[in-house]
């Protein structure tokens, strides 16, 4: 929602600049005569006639703006004619006739149009951006039924250490401190990747979620929210993850990792709770081993006394 109400406050001001953009458009094509003298030029033929080429420039600038209002292309096309503008000015200023003063007036506020201008196309470009990997990225939920009271479930999931007990080629999760642990997932032929996730919210027997910190190989976020299952059933457990696949070689680790059917992986990883938690079996490969519901104070430790290769 707030990623929505700010590319809709840069989309305003974008269209403001395109309307500014026609009107002084339509003004140096009508009026070049009158524009000249504002701006202190002399107004010789070629002076009249580069405003009008200005002017239609500023009118196909304007009507791609309200073609296109949450690209960022049309306003920087904005801060390029800005550029020539000024370079205008700047040439104009030196030649004979011209009235330096109200020439220094025009180019100052050609420069402030043109920040405007710079700003308004860069945060465009930040949105852009987001929304290219907002579209790229991949989003998967799932959701199982556990037979525990929620306090029991959610200390569960508390603990990140206990993760590759039941996730995959999750090869370690290692805490930081309170908020931030490191993670690390193998693929084949010893592909791996690497990230730090901070956990965001942590709302006690209700939801915990998380995301990758800023520079991590694999950009992901995800949550977990605890309900209670209707009919004394237990726990409801529903957790939604999102990641953003990576390219080159760390991308065909991430493919193996998160695998082909990323939800199908989910649904798997959340029946292994259900048979951690409710029967105290911790599946090892594609078998699962009987133990008691307390797990082992290690997943290594555990693999050791299954005899299961690390």
């Amino acid at each position: 929602m707030a990623r929505q109400t700010e590319r809709l406050s840069v989309q305003r001001v974008a269209e403001g600049l395109g309307w500014f953009s026609i009107g002084l458009g339509l003004a140096e094509m009508v009026a070049p005569q009158q524009i000249a003298k504002l701006a202190g030029l002399p107004p010789s033929p070629s002076v009249i006639a580069t405003l009008r080429a200005m002017g239609g420039r500023e009118v196909a600038n304007g009507l791609a703006i309200f073609a296109r209002p949450a690209s960022a292309r049309p306003v920087w096309a904005r801060v390029a004619g800005d550029v020539l503008d000024l370079a205008l000015l700047s040439s104009a200023s030196a030649s004979e006739g011209a009235q330096r003063n109200r020439t220094a007036l025009a180019t100052v506020a050609v420069a402030g149009v043109a920040l405007a201008d710079m700003l308004c196309a860069y945060r465009l470009s930040e949105t852009d951006e987001r929304a290219r990997q907002d579209a790229a990225r991949v989003h998967v939920a799932a959701a199982v039924t556990i037979g525990l009271p929620i306090s029991d479930v959610y200390d569960f999931w508390q603990d990140f250490d206990s993760f590759p007990w039941f996730m995959r080629d999750l090869e370690s999760v290692t805490r930081i401190n309170d908020e931030i642990s490191h993670w690390t997932v193998r693929g084949p032929g010893g592909l791996a990747a690497e990230w730090d996730a901070q956990i965001v919210s942590n709302q006690q027997d209700h939801m915990i979620s998380w995301r990758s910190v800023p520079g991590s190989q694999i950009d992901n976020r995800g949550s977990v929210r605890f309900e209670d299952a209707p009919g004394g059933r237990g726990t409801e457990v529903h957790v939604e993850l999102s990641y953003l696949p990576p390219a080159g070689r760390l991308g065909h680790a991430a493919a193996w990792i998160f695998g082909k059917s990323p939800r199908q992986q989910l649904r798997e990883g959340l029946k292994r709770v259900k048979q951690i938690l409710e029967l105290g079996e911790i599946p090892l490969s594609d078998g699962p081993a009987l133990r008691p519901a307390q797990p082992p104070a290690s997943a290594e430790s555990l693999r050791a006394s299954e005899g299961v290769a690390s």
